[in-house]
């Protein structure tokens, strides 16, 4: 979820075409920006690019990332002496995959900022919602604690919750499934984070076509039961031969080797929401605000805000006439010890690989 400084112009916002976990190449690509920074422009979003009633359009060649994955170096730069209005945005997309063919339209929120560019799991708008103001944080010091809370989480829970395009270079020894096909070769193949989509592997600089592997990530498309984002795998399709009045399975496998397999792809843990890479899940997004909300006071000279903050879940006895506080001991081997931050976190760790493939 980017902040964008409106002083700056080499940002960008991405755009994915396609179908849910399936990216595809689209025909055309088009955008509009809309202010809804307040309750009136919420309920009735002002067009801030272009100019009302029209769209921007992609140059679906020179903008294309990848497959399906096109970019905008839009920015909110100042124009002259008239400055981009801050706050919360949302910018529409609107693609065809094949002239005259559907219409598609997906949205995604993000934030313009005086100063201090990040990236997040949450927005300073969403901050500023629950009421913190400039004078307590302003944009600069906001983005930075917003970027180190979105840090804190993916490295404690051993994965991140956007999409992302990645390369993986797999052990086929290391990563497989125990699904023995002749004791040294498989068909199953896991990976270390949840699949959005492929777009490309390759066996000792082999390319294999993506027709012949069957991916899972059937969360994109509602199905989490079971929940493909907790094992995630991809795995050779089977064919069958006629061999007299029995059929016989056959398969191509993974061979074993080091740093044999490159997988190449979009993945992220994402809740499906209809759109092709699926959306950050709320209760992370919500896990991100409290966070910030116990780090941003500065550690030199809000010393007070900030131990409160931190220490607050941990108050079982509270006497203001003597100013005797009595604290609950710290949770051993917890990760903030907070019970509202680590309940959260604790249901989206990434299991051991070793208990499910």
């Amino acid at each position: 979820m980017p902040a964008l400084a409106r002083t700056r112009s080499y940002q960008y916002l991405d755009c994915y075409t396609g179908t849910p976990g399936v990216p595809a190449d689209a025909y055309s690509v088009e955008f509009t920006i809309f202010d809804i920074s307040t309750d009136a422009r919420k309920a009735v979003p002002e067009q801030v690019y272009p100019v009302s009633g029209a769209r921007s359009v992609l140059d679906v060649v020179a903008d294309k990332v990848g497959a399906g994955h096109y970019r905008t170096a839009w920015a909110p730069v100042d124009a002259g002496t008239t400055l981009w209005p801050r706050g919360r945005h949302r910018i529409t997309w609107y693609w065809k995959l094949t002239a005259g063919g559907t219409d598609y339209e997906t949205s995604e929120e993000f934030d313009v900022v005086a100063t201090g560019r990040s990236w997040g799991y949450c927005l300073p708008s969403d901050l500023r919602d629950e009421g913190l103001t400039t004078t307590e944080a302003g944009d600069q010091r906001l983005a930075n604690v917003i970027q180190l809370a979105t840090q804190m989480i993916e490295r404690y829970c051993v994965r991140w919750f956007e999409p992302r395009v990645q390369t993986f270079q797999l052990d086929a020894r290391q990563w497989f499934s125990p699904r023995v096909v002749d004791g040294t070769i498989r068909r199953v193949l896991a990976m270390p984070q949840p699949i959005v989509a492929l777009t490309s592997i390759a066996i000792a600089d082999t390319p294999v076509a993506l027709t012949d592997i069957k991916v899972y990530n059937r969360h994109l498309e509602g199905l989490t039961t079971p929940d493909d984002r907790e094992i995630p795998k991809i795995e050779w399709l089977l064919s069958y031969w006629s061999y007299g009045l029995a059929w016989l399975e056959f398969s191509s496998n993974f061979s074993q080797g080091l740093r044999i397999v490159d997988v190449t792809g979009v993945f992220g843990y994402t809740d499906p929401d209809g759109s092709v890479v699926g959306v950050t899940p709320a209760m992370i997004q919500h896990a991100c605000k409290l966070l910030v909300m116990r780090e941003f006071p500065t550690m030199s000279g809000d010393v007070d805000t900030r131990e409160d903050r931190q220490q607050r879940w941990r108050v079982v006895s509270d006497r203001t006439r003597d100013q005797q506080v009595g604290l609950a001991p710290r949770v051993a081997g917890s990760f903030t010890g907070d019970p509202d931050v680590d309940r959260l976190l604790d249901a989206y760790r990434r299991i051991s690989l070793a208990a499910g493939v």
